[in-house]
């Protein structure tokens, strides 16, 4: 099992790959949503992630999450 950042995923590649949270506000975060130039910095580190997988790729989301009295319910556009 290799835990991994996104940022220290580049170049790199493995079998099954999860990307776990993707909830609008999370992925992307709720402060990329205030430039495109932002958004797209998001959307490529979401290619990044999606590209580390030879075979397997799982995006995965809760139902919900809470974090500074802020709820988090909608699947990522990225999704």
């Amino acid at each position: 099992l290799t835990l991994s950042t996104i940022h220290s995923a580049k170049g790199l590649e493995w079998y099954a790959v999860f990307v776990p949270h993707l909830l609008e506000g999370l992925f992307p975060s709720a402060r990329s949503l205030k430039s495109i130039e932002y958004l797209e910095e998001e959307r490529r580190l979401f290619y990044v992630a999606c590209s580390r997988a030879k075979q397997e790729l799982y995006l995965t989301l809760p139902a919900y999450f809470s974090q500074w009295g802020y709820y988090y319910t909608m699947p990522s556009r990225f999704i």
